[in-house]
């Protein structure tokens, strides 16, 4: 489960009249006119009046950026957080083992070993609201094969191969089976 904070409705139509009190901050913060502001803190800057921003003076920008977080909850609200989501977190996890042990001749022996491990997991909240989860497939392999070859009682000659693949990629990409579940929707 993901609990954050998200715009609020009235926040999306350029209405911040909500930052003037709890429970988004401690005190009031008021939005100023940037077109009246030489400077930040400049004695000139007038605040939009209730910090509501008058349509005609939007940013598509900043209505666009608004647009990317998901829509608050409704009726849910814990402390500054209105927005909450849950949605599986799958962990695949499977190891094997393969071994051979060949005794060629009674002075030669011939030994193969394979491992594999296999990891899988999809992390839906990873990047924060659920619109950008995280997926990691971490196919890993290792073989090692030996010949010991036995000359005499004091001396021994082996000769060993080994081969390891990790793969690690990660990926953002959206999948379709992957449903995120809104509570309160």
């Amino acid at each position: 489960m993901s609990a954050k904070r998200v715009p609020t409705l009235l926040m999306r139509q350029g209405n911040f009249s909500e930052l003037l009190g709890p429970p988004w901050y401690s005190g009031s913060h008021i939005i100023y006119n940037p077109a009246t502001c030489p400077s930040v803190g400049a004695s000139s800057c007038a605040p939009f009046p209730g910090n509501i921003i008058p349509a005609s003076q939007l940013s598509h920008n900043g209505l666009a950026i608004m647009s990317a977080y998901p829509l608050p909850t409704p009726g849910y609200l814990v402390g500054t957080q209105n927005w909450v989501a849950q949605a599986a977190h799958p962990y695949n996890q499977r190891k094997d083992t393969l071994s051979i042990d060949i005794l060629a001749t009674e002075k030669q022996r011939i030994s193969g070993r394979r491992s594999d491990s296999s990891y899988y997991e999809y992390q839906p909240f990873s990047q924060g609201s659920g619109e950008t989860p995280l997926y990691f497939r971490l196919p890993n392999q290792t073989n090692t094969v030996s010949w010991t070859w036995t000359i005499s009682p004091s001396f021994l000659n082996e000769a060993r191969i080994s081969l390891s693949k990790v793969f690690r990629p990660r990926s953002t990409r959206f999948r379709p089976w992957a449903i995120t579940v809104t509570l309160g929707s």
